[in-house]
């Protein structure tokens, strides 16, 4: 395979980490007891890179977000060894499927008051810090070894994570408006700016300066509001 960056960040963040194949969602970043955390998730292509394979038209397939989804190893093989149960469309109808339910779940709900939202907010940034304490940059496994494929996990963590749980908390704030003060809603537009520079960073390498770092105003407010 020689899928870009752009094009495996894309797949990872769209498809939320999860297996696309109806009723399956596996996690396809587990953690082993003995062998730590690895990556068991597939990129399958929907047509194959070659000539012959599974669900082949006679013209080479792309290495692209566009012929690839995502899947656990079990769907994969599944998929592979019975290409005639499951032609190109039925595969980028899962994949649409997929990803459309990913893309609803990330909706936030309406909420009453600014300490239910802020609850809401302070637990999704506790799962981010923890992400990025294990597999950020600053972590002890990124330090030892910066090229490691503690650095791709990292990368797949960004996007199947972190960037859905910053879609989320934008979200919240944006359907609940009315309930956050000028003040408050300062705060909140710099921890937007620095979720939509995040993730164009993920995706594509930006010069760190264009990079706001996660405003600790921002932070403090949902701490002091969380119930």
């Amino acid at each position: 395979m020689n899928i870009s960056e752009v094009d495996l960040k894309k797949l990872w963040a769209k498809a939320a980490g999860r297996c696309s194949y109806p009723g399956c969602t596996t996690n396809c970043i587990e953690i082993f007891e003995k062998a730590g955390t690895t990556v068991i998730g597939e990129m399958a292509h929907i047509i194959p890179q070659g000539e012959t394979g599974p669900r082949a038209t006679g013209a080479k397939g792309a290495d692209t977000y566009e012929n690839l989804i995502l899947l656990c190893p079990t769907h994969h093989t599944t998929v592979d060894k019975a290409p005639i149960d499951f032609p190109a469309v039925l595969l980028r109808g899962w994949k649409t499927t997929h990803e459309e339910n990913v893309g609803k779940a990330l909706t936030s709900p309406v909420f009453a008051d600014v300490g239910a939202i802020c609850s809401f907010v302070a637990k999704i940034l506790v799962e981010n810090y923890a992400i990025f304490l294990k597999f950020g940059p600053e972590s002890p496994t990124a330090q030892a070894n910066p090229i490691s494929e503690g650095s791709l996990l990292w990368d797949l963590r960004k996007c199947d994570q972190i960037i859905p749980n910053n879609t989320k908390i934008v979200d919240a704030f944006m359907r609940n408006k009315d309930l956050f003060d000028l003040k408050e809603w300062k705060v909140f537009a710099e921890f937007r700016e620095h979720a939509a520079a995040f993730e164009r960073n993920t995706y594509q390498r930006m010069d760190c300066d264009m990079v706001p770092r996660f405003p600790q105003s921002f932070q403090q407010m949902i701490e002091n509001y969380a119930k």
